[in-house]
């Protein structure tokens, strides 16, 4: 095994301020701007055309929605609710309310 030939720590970069190479130019910019700009634009065109087209399909699709009739057999509203007793519901359904007076009725009973 043999020792490197350089001084200092092993990650350190060597000095190579003394190669010279006339052939091999820098370039300015790798990048072109105006390729990017017509890039971003045409995505964004794309992306708000994309939106309108399917905000309109949807309200193609909503239009087109009937709601068949209700059965005559179904349940109305009252004939849904489970039997009594029922749990209390949230505070600012008006059940609750109900619920309160009739607490306040019983208690007044007894």
């Amino acid at each position: 095994m043999s020792e490197p030939n350089h001084k200092g720590h092993m990650t350190e970069t060597p000095d190579v301020s003394y190669i010279k190479n006339v052939d091999v130019t820098h370039e300015v910019s790798d990048v072109y701007i105006s390729g990017i700009a017509r890039f971003v634009v045409g995505l964004s065109i794309l992306m708000i055309v994309s939106f309108f087209l399917m905000w309109g399909m949807f309200r193609v699709f909503d239009a087109r929605i009937k709601e068949p009739p209700r059965s005559p057999m179904a349940l109305g509203d009252k004939e849904r609710l489970p039997p009594e007793p029922r749990l209390e519901s949230a505070l600012g359904n008006h059940s609750g309310a109900r619920s309160m007076e009739r607490r306040a009725q019983t208690r007044a009973h007894r």
